[in-house]
């Protein structure tokens, strides 16, 4: 896991597909429409979403094995709660097509982050996360969630 403001990017890699991500990224503001945006077929691609934020009894725990998660908010604000996947009892098996798992939330207190604008998160296969959990109350978000295959970081 990676959890970093956005102006020390240039930090961690320095693939081609990093900074492709990184510029795009740069362009979107609060206002920016939602969808999916493929910048390298299903290789690297850009989902921008709102939603409003939850409790976390609403929240689910979640890995990928294909991508690498680039997570950060365009406007609003919330927890995302890491956990190592090793020892997580697995609520839904590993889905292929959907490239993630679910598992239940064990009793060990999280890597909590707050998720705002101008910060960002990387989460690898090893990072159980639990997006979308409210801060203090329920509140409208605006994120962008880079999917990246891990190979494109690497070089």
């Amino acid at each position: 896991m990676i959890f970093d403001k956005i102006e020390n990017i240039g930090s961690y890699f320095t693939t081609d597909a990093w900074k492709q991500i990184f510029t795009y990224i740069d362009g979107l503001k609060a206002d920016a429409q939602t969808g999916q945006f493929p910048l390298q077929g299903d290789d690297l691609i850009i989902n921008v979403d709102s939603y409003d934020t939850k409790p976390e009894s609403g929240c689910v725990l979640e890995t990928h094995v294909k991508y690498v998660d680039i997570q950060l908010l365009l406007a609003g604000e919330e927890y995302l709660d890491v956990y190592s996947v090793d020892g997580l009892e697995v609520k839904d098996a590993y889905d292929t097509d959907r490239d993630v798992a679910f598992y239940h939330v064990p009793d060990v207190d999280p890597v909590r982050l707050k998720l705002v604008p101008g910060n960002f998160t990387v989460l690898f296969p090893q990072d159980a996360h639990m997006p979308q959990i409210k801060v203090d109350t329920a509140k409208p978000v605006k994120k962008i969630v880079v999917k990246v295959v891990a190979s494109l970081l690497n070089g």
